[in-house]
């Protein structure tokens, strides 16, 4: 498995924690989010000069009191990896699919839906959130509710009571600020 992989390659780091396993950690906004090697699949993304050449997988599974134990941890150790990479960094937002846990943004314009069996029920419209948040911070909520009414079997006012609760709480827990919410 390799390391996270930022634009041309540069990698951001990883960590040998106490219980034996090895974290890589990447800076989203002024949080830090922590996966777990044996658990999680590397998460690389690529600047949007060089995504035609490109296959985005990324795994996240956002349970976040168990990511900020992960991150309380590393504290304590002085591990915690700080890098400013990652706000440079877009996904292509066109194709977005989402299921309990797995997005795959592929090249040719096609996504696959994987289901990740481990993945909690809560980690659907943390994902949807979270994905916005890192796609693009210019990318509106009104264009990622559009986005999801063409890629999910979901009504449009379903997605957005889905959206508003996951922004909610990643807003509550400080892991995303915004001015407003969705309109259904």
């Amino acid at each position: 498995m390799s390391s996270i992989m930022i634009g041309a390659g540069q990698e951001l780091g990883k960590f040998q924690h106490k219980d034996g396993l090895v974290y890589y950690g990447v800076q989203f906004e002024k949080q830090r989010l922590l996966l777990e090697e044996h658990r999680y699949k590397v998460w690389q993304v690529a600047q949007m000069a060089s995504y035609s050449v490109e296959k985005f997988t990324v795994l996240l599974d956002l349970e976040l009191h168990v990511i900020q134990g992960h991150i309380d941890a590393l504290k304590e150790q002085g591990l915690v990896f700080e890098s400013r990479d990652i706000l440079s960094t877009s996904f292509r937002t066109k194709h977005i699919a989402i299921t309990k846990g797995y997005i795959e943004l592929k090249n040719d314009g096609e996504f696959e839906l994987t289901e990740f069996l481990g993945a909690p029920p809560v980690s659907l419209p943390l994902i949807t959130a979270t994905v916005w948040r890192l796609a693009n911070p210019l990318f509106s909520l009104e264009s990622l509710v559009e986005n999801l009414v063409q890629v999910m079997d979901m009504p449009k006012v379903d997605i957005v009571v889905m959206l508003s609760e996951a922004i909610i709480f990643l807003v509550s827990n400080g892991f995303m600020a915004i001015d407003r919410l969705p309109e259904a």
